[in-house]
């Protein structure tokens, strides 16, 4: 009995220690498992952190598009208001020249004009002499019928010079 009691003694000893072995064997699979998950999770962390970086970079990137497409737009506005201006610009330097041709070929006109005015006084002065050297030549010569006469011709000289 003794006997049978050391042999179930030991048998429960070798069973425990090869529960121990297995369960140390097991201990050790775990172990390894346990730090390849940590790696793994590390690295997860890593991706996650650097796919959230991007993500944040992309988004900054997707503003800043925003906003040059936004300054793309307002300097197109302005070179179109510019463009348009440049060619109200063309088309009022186009009208003053215009004004200016006119107006230098009403000067000339005013001067052509003012030039025949003086010729035409200088013609009816001229024709007043002539007119009151014959009226002067007349009065000497003719008696005083003819002195009517002269009148009538003095008269009529008066309405073709306006004094009359």
């Amino acid at each position: 009995m003794l006997q049978d009691e050391i042999f179930i003694l030991k048998r429960s000893l070798y069973e425990a220690e090869f529960e121990f072995r297995r369960l140390e064997a097991s201990y050790q699979t775990l172990s390894l498992e346990f730090e390849e998950l940590k790696a793994k999770n590390a690295s997860y962390i890593g991706r996650i952190s650097t796919t959230e970086k991007v993500t944040s970079e992309l988004e900054d990137c997707k503003r800043s598009k925003i906003e040059f497409e936004e300054q793309i737009l307002r300097l197109q506005w302005n070179l179109k208001t510019k463009e348009a201006s440049c060619i109200n610009n063309a088309q009022l330097k186009y009208e003053i020249a215009q004004m200016t041709k006119d107006n230098a070929e009403l000067h000339r006109k005013k001067d052509f004009l003012q030039q025949e005015n003086e010729e035409y006084k200088n013609k009816v002065k001229d024709l007043e002499e002539r007119l009151k050297q014959k009226k002067d030549v007349k009065e000497d010569h003719y008696d005083a019928k003819d002195c009517s006469t002269s009148n009538t011709a003095i008269h009529d000289l008066n309405i073709f010079t306006g004094t009359g």
